[in-house]
């Protein structure tokens, strides 16, 4: 994302760890960043008595650590809508995945419709997963195959 210097707005990203970052590059791609995010069980509720010495105006001071309540909503995936594209232009689209079972990247093909591609993807928790949406180019039908790695 730090090659992507124009940011775009993005909806449907929460504080519960669901989050999305979005931009467009120079030449017009657009890259998207969605995460899953979720604290794992064994660190959520209460924490065992746990002391941590701080410093208070130069002196150590011996607290407890408390954590914070959380919970999560359940998502068993997302819908991205991207919008103020090109109509009936095809667009090729990458999506690296990174979770818990390892990492995977897929590719494929899709054609705007209304100014806008709409992609569904499953996303567990613990799912972190970077799109990209560049121009498809004719002579790049033999990459829009899906393949892991």
């Amino acid at each position: 994302m730090t090659t992507t210097p124009n940011r775009l707005a993005t909806k449907g990203n929460d504080n519960r760890g669901f989050g999305v970052l979005a931009g467009r590059g120079e030449a017009g791609n657009i890259q998207i960043w969605v995460s899953n995010y979720q604290i794992p069980a064994e660190y959520r509720g209460p924490s065992p008595k746990q002391k941590s010495t701080v410093m208070n105006a130069g002196l150590p001071v011996s607290a407890a650590l408390e954590r914070i309540p959380t919970s999560y909503r359940t998502y068993s995936g997302y819908e991205l809508l991207i919008r103020g594209l090109e109509d009936k232009a095809r667009y090729e689209i990458a999506v690296e995945t990174v979770s818990d079972a390892g990492s995977t990247e897929t590719h494929f093909a899709a054609q705007a419709m209304n100014s806008m591609l709409r992609i569904e993807r499953i996303a567990s928790a613990q799912t972190v997963e970077l799109i990209r949406i560049s121009y498809f180019k004719p002579t790049d039908v033999e990459s829009c195959d899906s393949k892991s790695s």
